[in-house]
């Protein structure tokens, strides 16, 4: 198996051999790790990586920043997978690294390059013996190009040169148009123009029309009022209303749309101020819901491996530490993956098992009708006390 890293230099391949659980494969700031990341933000001995009942996983060794394994937070040991993304923080542009069962070619050589990777030490007995960080790396980036030939032919030079007589005739030809063009609008411009023929001129007398009376322009007709302005357009405290429901998350434009009431308690705009916190609201019903589902799968996900693990323990091992640790592990699982499923078949009784698209409007029109009316009633009034109390805050 391999960790490759994308550094913004260049790309780092590590090949890992199994290491147990006691002595994984340290990856962090410090001196003796097996895998170095140069940042501030990285603890010496971040997390770990090891082999433990034929699956591999990646612990978190207490980093204030965090691992996190394809962006869920890794707080036990996490099973890993070919294809898997291990982040060192939840910051932008943290380090990451894939992890893959196959390494990616070197450019130009279709056969690869693990004669240039020396792999890690074979340790016999993970408990007897300590674990040596040494790995050797080779960067992706070492390919040369091949070198270009330089000079020219006699043959291209000669054509080189019937093109530039070519182009040189062209040119000539094209200035003396140009100039016959010239004089001959010239010799145009001095010609002067025929005399105009006379012609009797026939006078026709046409009598003034008579005055029309008009009526007296009125104060009313003469400042008519402007139709289909919207009073709301010269408000300033409705362009920022108006600006929230359009642009902020739907949480804070709920408060953006309190603190409009609370300046205009007598406003004629309170069904349109309502009519946007049900929408916002809905929103994060749908948000809320995607990700309790999504969050379910990666708990499942983390749990088969885990279980089968300890079932492999129990039967072949006699480490009692070991199978505690795992025991405990898989519980906090479970009861954490229990209250998502009460969350969301209990209290927001939605039994799809599917992950509803947040941006379908047609589908979630759809799922509105299957929607139980009693059960969103009372999940928007916990969710709207929540964040007029804790000023934006949501309950999870």
């Amino acid at each position: 198996m391999f960790l490759i890293v994308d550094d913004q230099i260049e790309q780092r391949v590590y090949r890992l051999d199994p290491m147990g659980p006691s002595t994984p494969i340290l990856i962090g700031s410090g001196a003796d790790v097996a895998i170095p990341f140069a940042s501030e933000n990285v603890a010496e001995h971040h997390c770990g990586v090891f082999m433990s009942g034929g699956h591999w996983f990646v612990k978190d060794l207490g980093s204030e920043s965090g691992t996190f394994v394809n962006g869920v937070q890794a707080r036990f040991s996490t099973p890993i997978i070919a294809g898997d993304r291990i982040t060192l923080g939840e910051y932008q542009g943290a380090p990451s690294m894939v992890f893959s069962e196959t390494k990616p070619p070197k450019p130009g050589d279709a056969e690869g390059f693990d004669s240039d990777l020396m792999p890690l030490p074979q340790v016999h007995d993970e408990l007897a013996q300590p674990f040596n960080p040494g790995i050797q790396q080779t960067p992706v980036s070492d390919y040369t190009a091949p070198g270009r030939k330089t000079g020219m032919s006699p043959e291209a030079v000669l054509a080189g040169g019937l093109v530039m007589l070519v182009l040189l005739a062209i040119g000539v030809f094209f200035i003396y148009r140009l100039s016959e063009s010239k004089q001959n609008a010239i010799a145009v411009a001095n010609t002067p123009p025929p005399a105009p023929a006379t012609m009797p001129v026939k006078v026709i007398v046409v009598p003034a029309p008579k005055p029309v009376p008009t009526a007296p322009v009125t104060p009313a007709q003469s400042a008519p009022t402007q139709p289909g302005v919207d009073p709301r357009a010269s408000d300033e405290d409705w362009k920022k209303v108006d600006e929230a429901h359009r642009m902020a998350a739907p949480a804070v434009a709920i408060l953006a749309y309190d603190d409009y009431r609370s300046r205009h308690p007598d406003t004629e705009w309170k069904k349109d101020l309502d009519a946007y916190t049900d929408d916002a609201l809905d929103r994060i019903w749908w948000q809320r819901l995607k990700d309790v589902i999504t969050e379910q799968a990666n708990l499942h996900k983390q749990l088969q491996p885990l279980e089968a693990h300890l079932k492999e323990l129990s039967a072949t091992s006699s480490d009692p530490k070991r199978k505690q640790e795992l025991t405990d592990q898989i519980a906090d699982l479970k009861k954490h993956l229990k209250d998502l499923e009460a969350e969301q078949f209990v209290t927001m009784k939605y039994t799809r098992a599917e992950v509803p698209d947040i941006y379908d409007s047609t589908q979630l029109e759809a799922l509105r009708k299957e929607r139980d009316p009693a059960a969103y009633e009372a999940w928007k009034k916990e969710v709207l006390a929540s964040i007029r109390k804790t000023r934006g805050s949501l309950p999870w």
